[in-house]
């Protein structure tokens, strides 16, 4: 049996707190590997943007732009690789064009975004505690069929906009009357 362990909390600290077992330390730490967080390596998010965008391109043909790729280096990345990966997932998802862009990525990331390196608190829109997944969710679609309305592969044309954001018509009328959005953008 071969044991894969991940942590992002330092197991010996752990067990001179009593909150972690000694013994399963010692099973576990037969081959250590010490991994800094993505922050502390931004040279390797090109190559693990792009191997995420490989993984996704079977069912969505997208690729990243230079400038996607540079906002993509400038995000401090709290949740680690892992928050890479669905970031990867959601643009391969939800960019209207085959070309990953810059304002895609912004659009995809936290609106709390924070420039790389930059201390909380100092810059972007602060965290809302008044405001739940759902708010931020809804807000996040509603700019998002406002981008496309507006963008001129649409060209505000419902049709184009709701291939574009590959759902049906009659569910994109929907979501526009519910958001308030009209056809105009």
């Amino acid at each position: 049996v071969r044991i894969l362990a991940a942590s992002n909390r330092s197991l010996s600290a752990l067990v001179r707190e009593g909150k972690f077992r000694e013994d399963l330390l010692w099973r576990l730490n037969g081959k250590k590997i010490q991994l800094p967080p993505l922050r502390a390596r931004i040279e390797d998010i090109p190559a693990l943007a792009e191997h995420f965008f490989a993984r996704e391109r079977p069912r969505r043909n997208k690729s990243l732009s230079a400038d996607a790729v540079a906002a993509l280096t400038r995000y401090p990345f709290p949740g680690n690789v892992r928050e890479l990966k669905r970031i990867c997932e959601r643009l391969s998802l939800l960019s209207p064009l085959p070309i990953v862009r810059a304002e895609d990525v912004e659009l995809v990331l936290p609106p709390e975004a924070k420039p790389f390196g930059q201390p909380p608190g100092q810059a972007g829109t602060p965290l809302d505690p008044g405001r739940g997944l759902s708010e931020r969710l809804a807000e996040f679609e509603a700019d998002l069929i406002r981008a496309v309305l507006a963008s001129p592969e649409a060209a505000h044309d419902i049709d184009a906009a709701a291939r574009a954001l590959k759902i049906s018509r009659s569910s994109l009328y929907k979501k526009m009357k519910d958001y308030g959005i009209s056809s105009g953008g």
